[in-house]
């Protein structure tokens, strides 16, 4: 059986305790068999780094250090990929189920694939 090819998920952080277990937990219940995530914290004073700490055997790649704004933490992050495919998600957003329908559709390597989020209550996708 042919394994499918590695996601990684970048989430970037900063006090995003309140959201974080959420997305994480979205991520989770994802039937697609290989996600890799990725956090870059940004140095987070509420108790981010604690979820982050209580949710390391889940987690690839993971820091914490001040930096220049989430463009620069993606950036950070971008040098950590391991898989074949790359996912930004917001901490304060939501995979929904589809996700991993979508994830397993992926096959033109010069293709830009998207799918749809949940957020602040409500599906957001793109036209």
């Amino acid at each position: 059986m042919n394994t499918p090819p590695a996601i990684s998920i970048i989430i970037v952080t900063y006090n995003a305790a309140g959201t974080l277990q959420v997305c994480l937990d979205s991520i989770y219940k994802q039937q697609y068999p290989s996600l890799k995530i990725i956090i870059i914290d940004g140095n987070s004073t509420d108790g981010t780094v604690d979820i982050i700490k209580a949710n390391i055997n889940k987690i690839h790649y993971w820091q914490s250090e001040p930096d220049a704004g989430v463009y620069d933490a993606m950036n950070k992050a971008v040098k950590h990929l391991t898989g074949d495919w790359v996912y930004f998600i917001g901490a304060d957003d939501e995979l929904l189920p589809e996700f991993s329908d979508m994830a397993l559709e992926l096959k033109d390597p010069t293709a830009i694939y998207y799918a749809n989020v949940f957020a602040e209550g409500s599906k957001r996708r793109a036209n």
